[in-house]
Formats: structure tokens, sequence, C-alpha cells
């Protein structure tokens, strides 16, 4: 006879969109690496401080963010907010 088990979720009672890993912990370190470019210039770094990232908002060349470490939740939500992502 099958039994039906009910498992909660981790991220049950938490407003939508909360940024909540579920996957496997890992060791890897939160960060990231970025892309800036436009017609005339190719730009790959990988910069330290989030404040380093205030600076392309106001550019107009186009930005490419890759996010390594997204099971660091608390991280990827300040990246987050600081520029409006969900």
């Amino acid at each position: 006879m099958l039994k039906l088990v009910k498992t909660s979720s981790r991220k049950a009672g938490l407003p939508p969109g909360s940024p909540v890993f579920i996957g496997e912990r890992v060791t890897e370190k939160f960060g990231l690496n970025m892309v800036d470019y436009d017609a005339e210039s190719l730009s790959v770094s990988t910069p330290v401080r989030l404040d380093e990232f205030r600076l392309l908002k106001e550019t107009p060349s186009n930005t490419w963010i890759r996010v390594h470490g997204l099971h660091d939740a608390e991280a990827v939500d300040r990246f987050c907010l600081e520029f409006g992502l969900h």
C-alpha cells in the first residue's frame, strides 16, 4: 500500500520572490564576473565590491553579470536589492 508523505517547503511562509536556495549546500564562495560592452569596446572584469557595479548603472554600454555561488542567499538578495532584480 502506498503511503503519502507530506513535506513542507523551506520557502513556506515567505513572501513571493524571496531568495531561498533549495539545492545542495556547497562551499563555493559568492562571486561576480562582469562583461561590459558596446560597439567599440569590450571589458571583462571581476569586481570585488557591489559599489563597483553601481557605476555601471550610469553607463550607456551593455553589461552581462555572471553570478557564482547562488547558494549564498543573503549575498544574492543584497545584489538583487541593489539592482532592482527579482
